[in-house]
């Protein structure tokens, strides 16, 4: 009798171990549980959020690369040639930074604008520093040409 005593008592204390063990580990377990998927769906957003701000910042130099295009057909309506050509080259500069950039999708509308219009550099610069007239309506034609690259 004593042997199947002790063998319950034994198998008593073995069960309340493991239930005091389980009673320990399965609310630590489900909050661990519960802040990784906190913490993953904090991943998510932050991914998403930085995707949007990558684009927000082209978007914004876009525009600022526009601006700048203004102001060189400014300067060149105004027939100060040699401070457009300064302002064109900062402009062309900035334009091929911006075409290389890897937020662009290669093959996008938008890559394909200003690379059109990156492809008149050489143009555009011979014609500032002759002070051809001929030029004004050139960088007018690229400024409408770049609406569609902001937009």
């Amino acid at each position: 009798m004593d042997s199947p005593r002790r063998r319950s008592v034994v198998l008593a204390a073995l069960a309340g171990v493991v239930v005091m063990f389980l009673a320990g580990y399965i609310p630590g377990w489900l909050q661990t549980r519960r802040a990784t998927q906190a913490s993953e769906e904090c991943a998510r957003h932050l991914a998403e959020s930085q995707a949007i701000l990558a684009k927000t910042e082209l978007d914004l130099e876009v525009a600022r690369l526009r601006g700048r295009l203004g102001d060189v057909l400014h300067e060149a309506n105004a027939n100060n040639f040699g401070l457009a050509a300064q302002q064109a080259t900062a402009f062309f500069n900035a334009l091929q930074a911006a075409a290389a950039s890897p937020q662009l999708a290669a093959g996008s509308g938008r890559r394909g604008i200003l690379e059109a219009i990156l492809a008149r550099r050489d143009e555009i610069s011979a014609d500032l520093a002759r002070a051809d007239q001929g030029v004004k309506a050139k960088l007018g034609e690229m400024y409408v040409q770049f609406r569609p690259a902001v937009e």
